[in-house]
């Protein structure tokens, strides 16, 4: 009995820390979409009212662009932890710590997607003057 307990709460731990990976690899593009989402509103509310001056909107931009910027960076985190951690094991290898890093290494190679595309949707608040 007492063997049993242990091994379920080894399986719950191990499924725990997999959903956490998995939950991981989807943090920095749901961060991305809603700065998307973020910009492209803002920029079709503000061009509707003022479409000759883009002005405030471009620090409201780069200031949500530093936030998702830090939210991306602090979701990939720990997946760069991992990685440096685990960078001698072969991903092939078909063991719990192989699944880590292929895990960790999915994770952050989608943060930095992410980084580089929230970075190049900012663009144009910073070189269109106007939204014509």
């Amino acid at each position: 009995s007492s063997a049993a307990d242990k091994s379920d709460r080894i399986e719950t731990a191990e499924a725990a820390r997999d959903k956490g990976s998995l939950l991981g690899i989807a943090f920095a593009p749901m961060i991305w979409a809603a700065h998307f989402l973020f910009v492209y509103v803002l920029a079709a509310i503000l061009c509707e009212k003022q479409p000759q001056f883009l002005g405030p909107s471009t620090w409201i931009i780069a200031g949500s662009t530093a936030v998702a910027a830090l939210g991306i960076v602090g979701v990939a985190w720990p997946s760069f932890r991992v990685v440096r951690r685990e960078r001698r094991v072969e991903p092939a290898q078909n063991s719990e710590a192989g699944r880590r890093w292929f895990l960790a290494r999915a994770s952050l190679l989608l943060a930095g997607l992410s980084l580089v595309a929230v970075g190049l949707q900012t663009l144009p608040a910073f070189l269109a003057a106007t939204c014509r």
